[in-house]
Order: structure tokens, then sequence, then C-alpha cells
């Protein structure tokens, strides 16, 4: 099941609500790719019509930070394997301003947060954090 939190910076303005979590959309990577980006959602249909694609992985709706500048994507992740098991595709999340790949936080769902997350905006890293809704 997936969940969504707002977020609130205590030092700033910054409020967001991101999604996290998988749902029932994840069984099968057609499903998945829908959730893609454009060009993602592509490369997954292009693989998928030459048959490579023996298996996949998903950590559903996911949160990723740049360490530079702190920018936040909110997107789903994927995963693709071939016959062989060896990875043949993944989303990924770049940062167009620091030019490099954003890091996947994975999120503590015990203590309803998302350690080592820090505000886009000021980069303080003392956020709020409240559950949202729940989804399949």
């Amino acid at each position: 099941m997936g969940q969504s939190y707002y977020i609130e910076c205590q030092q700033c303005d910054y409020h967001r609500e991101v999604t996290i979590g998988v749902g029932f959309l994840f069984g099968n990577v057609k499903d998945i790719s829908l959730a893609l980006n454009k060009q993602d959602k592509a490369t997954v249909e292009q693989l998928d019509r030459q048959s490579l694609i023996h298996s996949h992985y998903s950590k559903g709706y996911s949160i990723y930070q740049c360490e530079g500048c702190h920018s936040l994507e909110n997107k789903c992740h994927l995963e693709l394997y071939d016959n062989e098991g060896e990875k043949i595709f993944e989303t990924e999340s770049y940062c167009s301003k620091c030019q490099k790949q954003r890091a996947y936080l994975p999120e503590d769902g015990d203590q309803d947060t998302i350690p080592d997350l820090k505000c886009p905006k000021c980069h303080h890293d003392q956020l709020t954090f409240t559950l949202g809704m729940l989804w399949d």
C-alpha cells in the first residue's frame, strides 16, 4: 500500500505533498509504465516490444534529492532485467541544475519520516512530516 506525506519546513514557507510506495498498479510492467515520464515510458515500451524484459522490480513512487542544491523529485521507480538477470533499465532522477543524479531517499514508515531529507528551498534539515492519504 502507498501513502502520501505532507512535508513542511519549520524555517521557511516550503511545503509539498509527496507520494510513496506501491499499489495494485505495480503488479506488471505495462501498468507501472503508465506512471513513468514520457522518456522512460518510451524506453520501457521499446524493450517490451523487443521481448527483452524477463523480470522487474519497483520501489513504487519514491523520493530523490540532489546532494548539491537539494532539489526534490517524486517519481516512480522501476528496474528491468533480462533473462540472464542483468539490469537493462532503471529509472533515474537527474538534477539539471547540478548536472548529476539525485540520490534515492528511503522513507521510514515506522517513524513517518524520510531521514536525511533537507528542505529544497532553505536546506534546513528539521522538516515536519504529516501522513496524508493511504492509497491502494
